[in-house]
């Protein structure tokens, strides 16, 4: 896009949507996470899908409040625009709340 302003010219382009960062997590169970997807290139659309059922949830951050170990595995951040997308693919691992036995 080119836009004339006082007499100047400005160009403006997109550029394909970029998925900087997604970070691994490891957790105890009855925590409550929040996974976050740093993102560039001005995405149209950010969201998180869980790997191994298809659970999805959009925008860029997902909290997961009391977490169990259903929900350990593989999650994936997907980034896309008009000119292109992108995904990583972060791990929550779930550690067991540990007994005590007095």
């Amino acid at each position: 896009m080119v836009v004339l302003i006082h007499g100047h010219c400005v160009l403006y382009f997109k550029v394909p949507a970029s998925v900087i960062s997604a970070e691994n997590k490891t957790v105890r169970e009855g925590d409550n996470v929040t996974l976050f997807c740093n993102v560039s290139g001005d995405p149209s659309n950010v969201s998180w899908i869980r790997v191994s059922d298809k659970w999805m949830n959009v925008g860029a951050s997902w909290r997961l409040p009391d977490i169990s170990q259903s929900n350990r595995g593989k999650y994936k951040c997907i980034a896309s625009n008009r000119c292109g997308n992108d995904s990583k693919t972060a791990f929550v691992d779930v550690q067991c709340e540990s007994l005590f036995i007095r």
